[in-house]
């Protein structure tokens, strides 16, 4: 395997709306639909359809949400040898999307929150499985203390780190030092920093000091995803590179942040520079937005590329 993606299963509950609702207002529905979903899943779907060779360990419940989200996972052509069931309900995620595309998502932990080193261990166990690791990614949707296990197992073999801090419920930016790559939105920057970068407003110089402020903590990488205002990158040896949004109609950015990851860790295992990975996530993360649902939208590599190519004409 290229990729180990330990994290979220859910499902994800969707309504959309003509615009989300303030404290105290109810709103209707224009439809509400059923889809696969949480983080890790998503994450690890968008990296094996970006050309990856993806394990996922996860976890889901003994419910019927839970045999629909294992067969989901198995016709994504994700294997789920490594994905336990709990007795209880399953992980659930319920998301408002607006008619801008924009969405809100309150999350119900369920089976997540018994995630184990179970399958972990076994894993590890295995030199010769462990050998063929290049990257491990993370999310905050399953207990702390097994990413800090897993942080610990990937020091000692030396396999780098990508951590998505959603959501960013609990961490600090000490917590962040020990990984190697480092993606999150400008919610999450500020609820972990307290830096509040605008998308269209705030000056470039304050989101760039930012992500220099993350690196200079220890971690190697980091890329803040600025939705429509596109990314910003920056490394340890303060290389900072920008790149804007593709031009696309957007219909759900549900997965956009969840496809930009798994392109970009799936990149990542390429030896592609900086800037090309970016672009690679970013494009796939557009072709996402384009299409309703989260795994549904995520594209396959050759979707991406052909999307490169036509915007590099």
């Amino acid at each position: 395997m290229s990729i180990l993606v330990v994290g979220s299963v859910n499902m994800d509950v969707v309504s959309y709306v003509d615009k989300h609702a303030v404290p105290g207002e109810t709103v209707q529905a224009l439809r509400t639909e059923h889809h696969a979903g949480g983080k890790g899943a998503n994450q690890a779907i968008a990296a094996l359809r970006s050309g990856a060779e993806v394990t996922m360990v996860g976890a889901v419940g003994d419910d019927a949400i839970g045999k629909s989200l294992l067969q989901g996972l198995a016709g994504s052509g994700l294997s789920c040898s490594c994905i336990s069931r709990k007795a209880g309900s399953s992980g659930m995620a319920f998301i408002t999307v607006d008619r801008f595309g924009e969405n809100q998502i309150v999350l119900s932990a369920g089976a997540n929150a018994k995630l184990s080193t179970q399958y972990l261990e076994v894993m590890f166990a295995d030199t010769a499985a462990v050998c063929k690791i290049r990257m491990m990614v993370l999310q905050n949707e399953i207990p702390w203390e097994l990413n800090a296990y897993l942080l610990q197992l990937a020091g000692r073999f030396g396999i780098k780190t990508l951590f998505n801090p959603a959501p960013a419920v609990n961490i600090t930016p000490e917590m962040l030092s020990s990984f190697h790559t480092v993606i999150l939105n400008e919610t999450e920057m500020a609820a972990i920093t307290g830096r509040h970068i605008g998308r269209e407003t705030a000056a470039e110089t304050d989101a760039e000091e930012a992500v220099k402020a993350i690196a200079a903590s220890g971690v190697e990488e980091v890329v803040l995803t600025l939705g429509s205002a596109g990314a910003l990158y920056a490394n340890r040896q303060g290389r900072i590179i920008r790149i804007a949004a593709f031009p696309v109609s957007v219909a759900d950015t549900t997965a956009a942040g969840d496809t930009f990851i798994g392109a970009f860790a799936a990149a990542s295992c390429t030896g592609m520079e900086a800037e090309e990975r970016l672009r690679f996530a970013a494009a796939a993360a557009a072709l996402a937005v384009s299409r309703a649902g989260a795994q549904s939208s995520i594209p396959q590599r050759d979707d991406t590329l052909e999307l490169l190519r036509t915007l590099a004409k």
